[in-house]
């Protein structure tokens, strides 16, 4: 069975249509999809093929994560499959698209928007934080937005969690681009580090730009 029939059985196994390709990345993609029975109602598919044993960790890692956290402004994982090459991982749909997409258009951001994004990131970064994750990929393309314009953190692909908020990080993972100055001097960090220095909405330290 090659990956187009691996798919196709899993779309048919929840009853809904593959429609298009919503983003891509290393290790597979996001399509739309629609149910069967009712095309209005949508829902995204993260797809990732299992190049690697790592990839397939990552994978279960993201589920176990999103299968636990309970915030407002953090994606919602509503159901996932997996088979020998591939996970599937089915999340509300964002019609919205991304804050890549809205950094990408024409028309300048309001400068409250961009605070009220800012601040939906922060008490998502907040709550996991307390649990001991800490994200390592927050950047635009990473963040949706919902019909209400706000902020939802997503992809937590390669997210890891500490035994502790003492815990120091000596590697860092994240896109280039979006590292804090510790990683880039290639110093030892605490991810939690925020906490303890300010009692309000806390930024990561991979930046959101």
């Amino acid at each position: 069975m090659d990956a187009v029939e691996q798919h196709d059985a899993f779309f048919n196994s929840f009853n809904l249509v593959r429609g298009p390709c919503l983003g891509s990345g290393a290790v597979g993609e996001v399509v739309l999809a629609s149910a069967k029975h009712n095309s209005s109602l949508k829902v995204a598919v993260k797809i990732v093929t299992f190049e690697t044993e790592g990839c397939k960790g990552n994978f279960l890692s993201e589920v176990g994560f999103l299968r636990d956290l309970r915030h407002p402004r953090i994606l919602k994982m509503i159901a996932f499959a997996m088979d020998d090459h591939h996970g599937f991982m089915l999340s509300t749909y964002f019609k919205n698209g991304t804050l890549r997409d809205t950094m990408s258009s024409d028309h300048p951001v309001e400068e409250l928007r961009i605070l009220r994004h800012i601040l939906d990131v922060a008490s998502a970064l907040q709550y996991i934080h307390g649990l001991h994750i800490f994200h390592q990929d927050v950047k635009p393309r990473n963040i949706l937005l919902d019909d209400q314009d706000r902020a939802v953190l997503a992809d937590f692909g390669i997210a890891r969690q500490a035994s502790d908020s003492s815990t120091m990080v000596m590697k860092w993972r994240t896109t280039p681009g979006y590292s804090g100055p510790e990683t880039r001097k290639r110093r030892p960090m605490s991810p939690f580090k925020m906490n303890t220095l300010w009692k309000g909405p806390v930024v990561s330290g991979s930046g959101v730009g």
